[in-house]
């Protein structure tokens, strides 16, 4: 079982670009910090680096 620390780390929401943020921040006042984690470390949350290193997150439904 992986710590809250470990689970957050992965998550990273500190390095998601400000429009995702902006659309996550209803989710990041209203959920307990469990259920934002599993919402988004969970398939289709996934955080990529395109061609040129520019990240991305793709939000879950």
């Amino acid at each position: 079982m992986r710590t809250l620390s470990e689970a957050l780390q992965q998550v990273a929401w500190w390095d998601w670009p400000h429009d995702v943020l902006r659309a996550a921040l209803p989710d990041i006042r209203a959920l307990p910090i469990d259920a934002f984690i599993e919402k988004y470390s969970a398939p289709g949350a996934v955080t990529k680096l395109s061609p040129n290193g520019t990240k991305t997150v793709t939000q879950p439904a």
